[in-house]
């Protein structure tokens, strides 16, 4: 085939997509340059390297598998580990974590300024991609982080270590495998907490008395992840809160007490 036809996706399928006969052809042909150019194993590689830059050739992204969402029993049993061995902060960092998706890096960068009790929301500040974004704080855990906020009225963020330095990714990592262990649950990861509240946000809830409550449309959810898509800007950037925070309140309602 001419250079021009491989650079079509079809080249960047895998080498057992290709006949044996065609590969070992070409086998044959590479060898036969190789000897007559004299090329040791460095030139070789740059070689390679060289002619898949022209060539535009590149190995095929493989998806990155999403984490699996915990079930709504998991969830209780990773609170209710926090709760008998651990300290009241964690299960409200952990909450915090689950009930507005945050990533844990975004997290661990809120200030205390950034929590607005009065509106029920905080301010995600330079999330992935440098975006910032406003999202939801469910009423069940609104007097618990007043009462956090109100008992450490010198602290820059909202959660600090002893040395008044905020909590690290790598900490919150830990504590979230740590508690996770304690209640049988395997790669305890923060992003579990996140891609599970999406997921039922996405899906919706059947409630105590058989109602069900339908899930949250993409534009909705966009909002409350800070996920984008570019086919979406237009609709995401006429979206407020307002327009999601009765429905997020009522897929909600299921607590983790």
């Amino acid at each position: 085939p001419r250079y021009g036809e491989m650079r079509s996706s079809k080249s960047q399928c895998e080498v057992t997509s290709l006949p044996d006969a065609t590969l070992e052809s070409a086998i044959r042909e590479l060898c036969s340059l190789i000897r007559r150019h004299r090329l040791n194993y460095d030139q070789l590689a740059y070689v390679s390297k060289r002619a898949r830059q022209r060539l535009e050739l590149h190995p095929p992204r493989r998806p990155v598998p999403l984490p699996k969402a915990l079930k709504q029993e998991e969830l209780q049993r990773f609170f209710n580990a926090i709760r008998k061995h651990g300290v009241a902060e964690h299960e409200l960092l952990f909450k915090l974590a689950y009930a507005t998706g945050a990533r844990v890096s975004e997290l661990c960068n809120i200030r205390r300024a950034h929590v607005d009790l009065g509106a029920a929301t905080v301010r995600i500040e330079q999330g992935k991609g440098g975006r910032s974004r406003v999202v939801m704080i469910p009423a069940a855990i609104l007097l618990t982080l007043r009462i956090h906020i109100q008992s450490n009225p010198t602290q820059v963020f909202l959660f600090e270590t002893r040395r008044r330095t905020r909590f690290s990714v790598r900490w919150v990592q830990t504590l979230a495998s740590r508690y996770g262990k304690l209640a049988g649950i395997e790669s305890m990861h923060p992003h579990r907490l996140r891609h599970t509240v999406l997921t039922k946000l996405a899906a919706g809830i059947t409630l105590g008395d058989g109602r069900r409550v339908q899930g949250m449309s993409d534009a909705q959810l966009q909002v409350v992840s800070g996920h984008t898509q570019r086919r979406s800007l237009e609709v995401y950037s006429k979206l407020g809160l307002s327009h999601v925070r009765e429905h997020y309140d009522a897929l909600m309602q299921e607590e983790t007490d």
